[in-house]
């Protein structure tokens, strides 16, 4: 019959320690990236820089911010101020939902929410005006 198999403390630490090591390093070998849910859709992310894109296509309106002393617009990636130079324009206007490039030529405006246009809501016929709890009472 065979012996047993006795080890020492140390070894035994050391064999755990390895089995460990091994276990834990297979499961980045299955993992999967995750998309960054912070990023913005993709048709809406810039080319990169040395791209077929060229100067030559429409830039889209990415964002808008509107602070109290200045404002700004991102498009095509790039952050760009009111009278500020993009590509061969400037911009001459900043407001909630599109930015205006004057270029020689023309003025082109970059609308944020395409195909969407702000409308004054409709009012029903013979609908009560005042909040609701008023006229309950």
């Amino acid at each position: 019959m065979a012996e047993p198999v006795t080890m020492s403390f140390n070894q035994l630490r050391v064999r755990t320690a390895l089995a460990c090591a091994l276990f834990l390093s297979c499961g980045s070998v299955f993992a999967e990236a995750l998309a960054d849910p912070t990023a913005p859709p993709s048709p809406m992310r810039a080319a990169p820089t040395g791209t077929t894109a060229g100067s030559d296509a429409k830039p889209v309106l990415q964002s808008v911010v509107i602070g109290k002393d200045h404002s700004m617009a991102i498009i095509d990636g790039v952050a760009v101020g009111l009278g500020e130079p993009f590509r061969n324009a400037k911009v001459v206007r900043i407001s909630e939902s599109e930015v205006a490039l004057k270029s020689e030529s023309r003025i082109e405006t970059l609308k944020l929410y395409q195909g969407i246009e702000k409308r004054p809501s409709a009012q029903r016929p013979n609908a009560p005006v005042g909040r609701s709890d008023e006229r309950k009472k």
